[in-house]
């Protein structure tokens, strides 16, 4: 995410080191299905959050949308097996 200063972006495969290190705005949704994530994001620029309990609510029904309308506009059987 480089020179990223508002919206969001969705990554549903492995990131590169140093993620985040152009973002002064906006916002990540970041499938990290080897635990390496936190490994290699950028800690001063990113704060990292689960988007589970029930204050993450909304983040978790936005991710769904953007998920289902990715699966509409791709037939993508990775993203149907996600949504």
């Amino acid at each position: 995410c480089e020179y990223m200063t508002g919206g969001f972006v969705c990554v549903l495969g492995k990131t590169g080191y140093n993620f985040g290190s152009g973002m002064t705005g906006g916002f990540a949704y970041v499938l990290d299905q080897d635990n390496g994530f936190v490994d290699r994001v950028n800690h001063e620029l990113v704060e990292i959050q689960r988007i589970s309990g029930e204050a993450m609510e909304a983040y978790r029904s936005h991710l769904q949308r953007v998920l289902n309308e990715y699966v509409e506009e791709t037939d993508s059987e990775w993203g149907r097996n996600l949504a």
